[in-house]
């Protein structure tokens, strides 16, 4: 479970500087400062080098090669909340465990108590994965720290991406058509004795839907519209702690980004 806590503290940290920067956009002199501006030659081949997007509570690595853009999507509130199974075994107590480690018998505490468990512990989102058009190539990534603005370099044209900061959805816009586009699931969820993600498309987009412990679920669901010169694809993610129905909230919030448009977003942000 390393890999996925590592994956949501980059998110979540990243998320909380992204949603900090874009309260200032610009120089003084309305210039774009260099200072506030990553730039990443392609190909990125792990998430964990990749350009980090978020509003504070969902985060994005955007990563990839040739003609694939990855968006690796996570939420600072996913989490499997069972009780380590160690607190709850029969005679764990604090005067157990005082008496034992008074009596210098430390190793036996630790044999009958000190159990390895896979939860508590972060749940991990999903991926995104954006199949280009043949013929068009990732060339590079660019970050703008202060519009909280990522981009990819497609050499005759590029796709830009940002996680609002006022509203709970993410928009990627492309120029063009696309070839295909994805959600996976980290095998993680399914590590922890939870079933895979289920996966729902229809006409207008793709969800997944994971259930885990204690009743907990959430989904992640992108729309996608087709523009005159670009494609734009919305994302949302709800839990069944915000609502009954996660991907009934999480398909009404992207769909209504999607309505919107991204330029009024953009502005907003």
């Amino acid at each position: 479970m390393n890999h996925t806590k590592v994956t949501f503290f980059i998110c979540i940290i990243t998320a909380m500087l992204t949603a900090l920067s874009c309260s200032t956009r610009t120089t003084v002199r309305g210039e774009t400062d260099p200072a506030f501006q990553l730039n990443l030659s392609a190909p990125i081949d792990r998430w964990d080098e990749a350009i980090p997007l978020g509003n504070g509570l969902t985060g994005g690595l955007v990563w990839g090669a040739d003609s694939i853009i990855n968006l690796s999507l996570d939420r600072g509130d996913l989490w499997d909340v069972r009780t380590h199974p160690g607190f709850t075994a029969p005679g764990f107590t604090y005067e157990t465990v005082k008496k034992m480690a008074l009596a210098g018998l430390t190793d036996s505490l630790n044999r009958q108590y000190a159990r390895v468990s896979d939860f508590p512990t972060k749940l991990p989102g999903c991926r995104l994965v954006i199949s280009l058009p043949e013929g068009v190539t990732v060339e590079s990534f660019h970050l703008d720290m202060k519009r909280g603005l990522g981009s990819v370099d497609l050499g005759e044209s590029s796709a830009e991406s940002f996680f609002s900061a006022f509203r709970p959805v993410a928009l990627v816009k492309i120029p063009g058509s696309l070839k295909d586009f994805q959600l996976m699931a980290n095998p993680a969820v399914a590590r922890l004795g939870n079933e895979p993600a289920r996966i729902e498309k229809d006409e207008k987009g793709i969800s997944l839907i994971q259930d885990a412990a204690l009743g907990f679920r959430y989904a992640f669901c992108v729309r996608a519209g087709k523009f005159k010169n670009y494609t734009l694809l919305a994302i949302a993610s709800a839990t069944s702690e915000d609502t009954d129905n996660p991907l009934e909230m999480a398909r009404n919030q992207a769909q209504q980004a999607l309505n919107e448009g991204y330029n009024k977003l953009l502005k907003e942000h």
